[in-house]
């Protein structure tokens, strides 16, 4: 069985590191001795400048270094003198025994520290065997006052000048007694120091228990469709061209045979996603068709392909597309990342479609209303942000064939 010894003495240094298996070790230096506790917990009850005293074991690590640790016993641990207490502190009242002097008992005051107190006497000549600190107790105050009110009290276990035949409880509570009767507030503030440092831990507790939860909820929600739709996904739309007219074969082969089919237009609206990290036009605009025989891309007359920074680029070239190319047999295709979009939400009952990896797609049979997030280049990072203003989004509204852009 390891044997434990006593440690006592003010925290000159204070560490907290993670061990491998999670948990966490709080170091701290007494003298040129480091000594440890093992914890869960993250945050420790000690602070630098306490004095303390506790028992500790000698262990040795395992692994091939063996090298040698102090473990504090945690159930041991006693702040005899917090630290915020200390800069009032005026001395202390001591408790002393020496192992020549079995059942007998010094108590006394110093301005200095017990322990320099106890090895001050210890250094006597007539001292066989050196004194021990059995307690003290932190005085802000006069603590020769106290010590004489301790002396002054009748006591049948006098045993000299300064020592006494007692129990180290009975010493205890005849010192707080006569310290409580002088200084009632300084005595209270101890205990109250702890007390608010418990206080400050449990709350320190509490909300890193509520980040954990709030973590825990945002990974399960991050793993959900809707935020998957939300932020990985496109709203997409498409109106239906005429029914009645399929789409025909034009170019060089349907006028050498001389049977050009009726004109048609597909324009497709493309709000590519990634352009905000990626700082590229968000915006492509895609015109094909026939019109007269000839390929609608194939003609100076209108833009084909196009990126563009902003939506009403987009819906210039849908205006212009539709004016020159005038057609009943017409369709429209929205592709509309939502990254671009003002808060998009996922329509009730909607269920979007798992496509290309980790893309979520939604088809909507109808959209009359959609808000766009203005974006704003900051040409010296060649990057793209969003300002999410709904005030100042554009917004384009659609009808059975007609697209309108205003400014909201």
């Amino acid at each position: 069985m390891v044997k434990t010894k006593i440690a006592e003495g003010f925290i000159e240094k204070k560490r907290t590191r993670k061990t491998r298996n999670g948990d966490f070790a709080h170091e701290f230096d007494i003298g040129k001795r480091t000594y440890s506790i093992f914890s869960s917990d993250e945050w420790s009850f000690l602070k630098i400048g306490d004095y303390v005293r506790w028992l500790y074991r000698t262990n040795k690590l395992s692994g091939g270094s063996r090298r040698t640790y102090y473990k504090i016993v945690l159930e041991s641990i006693e702040v005899l003198n917090p630290a915020e207490q200390a800069e009032s502190t005026t001395g202390y009242v001591y408790v002393l025994s020496n192992q020549s002097m079995r059942g007998v008992r010094k108590i006394g005051f110093t301005t200095s520290t017990p322990t320099a107190r106890a090895a001050e006497l210890s250094s006597s000549t007539g001292v066989p065997t050196p004194f021990n600190v059995d307690w003290f107790l932190a005085i802000e105050g006069d603590p020769g006052l106290v010590e004489r009110s301790v002396h002054a009290r009748p006591s049948s276990s006098r045993h000299g000048k300064e020592f006494f035949r007692v129990s180290l409880e009975r010493a205890k509570e005849t010192i707080l007694s006569a310290y409580g009767a002088l200084y009632p507030k300084a005595l209270d503030r101890s205990s109250q120091i702890l007390e608010d440092r418990k206080e400050v831990l449990n709350e320190r507790r509490k909300k890193a228990l509520n980040q954990i939860e709030e973590e825990r909820r945002k990974k399960i929600y991050q793993s959900s469709p809707e935020y998957l739709w939300k932020t990985k996904g496109y709203t997409c739309l498409k109106t239906d061209r005429n029914s009645a007219l399929n789409e025909p074969a034009s170019g060089f082969w349907s006028r050498f045979i001389r049977k050009a089919g009726p004109d048609w237009l597909h324009i497709r609206i493309i709000g590519r996603q990634g352009c905000l990290e990626k700082g590229v036009p968000p915006w492509r605009f895609m015109a094909e068709g026939s019109h007269n025989g000839r390929r609608v891309n194939s003609t100076t007359k209108v833009t084909s392909v196009g990126d563009c920074d902003d939506i009403r680029d987009c819906i210039r070239m849908t205006k212009n597309a539709r004016r020159q190319y005038p057609t009943a047999n017409y369709s429209l295709e929205l592709e509309l990342s939502n990254e671009l979009l003002h808060e998009p939400r996922l329509p009730i009952g909607a269920s979007p479609v798992h496509k290309y990896g980790d893309i979520y797609v939604l088809w909507v049979s109808e959209l009359e209303e959609l808000h766009f997030r203005e974006l704003s280049h900051d040409q010296s990072r060649n990057s793209a942000r969003a300002i999410d203003n709904p005030n100042r989004d554009v917004f384009f509204i659609l009808t059975d064939d007609i697209l309108f852009s205003t400014s909201g």
